[in-house]
């Protein structure tokens, strides 16, 4: 901690820096196909150490979109679907589960920040499962609907009243 204010004279710090420019400078070389898997070895002489970084300088812009779209789509999701269970029994759990696996993909996108673990197959699982959590719970509430389809009344938030 003492090293934040003068983070440009401690080497690790500073190699990541070098090796983020070199990664960046790449990618910008070759947007649309980077330099393939672990391909920090014809780049630069350290790893990437930095998820978004390797994902970029590995495989190029566009696969860095669809794998930071399916991030930010599983994030979104579990954001909104708490609010869609909201006043429904017996569906309490949708918000700890979304909540839960909210927090473990963000806990995952601040260490991944400072390491290279785009390929870890933890971020896969969550988003797995995240996509498991979304179904079990629209089928429940899709027949909670449809069960009392005369009385149930949505709001503009998508929340059953």
């Amino acid at each position: 901690m003492g090293t934040i204010e003068t983070y440009q004279e401690d080497s690790s710090a500073m190699g990541r820096i070098e090796v983020w420019k070199d990664g960046w400078y790449h990618t910008l070389k070759h947007p649309f196909t980077g330099a393939g898997f672990e391909g920090w070895r014809w780049v630069t002489q350290r790893d990437w150490h930095n998820s978004s970084i390797e994902m970029m300088s590995e495989h190029g812009f566009i696969a860095f979109g669809i794998w930071i779209s399916m991030i930010l789509g599983t994030l979104i999701s579990l954001t909104r679907l708490p609010r869609k269970a909201r006043g429904i029994p017996g569906l309490e759990w949708v918000s700890n589960y979304s909540y839960m696996l909210r927090t473990s993909l963000i806990a995952y996108l601040v260490g991944t920040s400072f390491l290279g673990l785009s390929y870890w197959d933890i971020l896969y699982h969550l988003i797995f499962i995240s996509v498991l959590v979304k179904q079990f719970a629209m089928q429940e509430i899709n027949a909670y609907k449809k069960e009392n389809s005369e009385g149930v009344k949505e709001n503009s938030e998508g929340v059953i009243t």
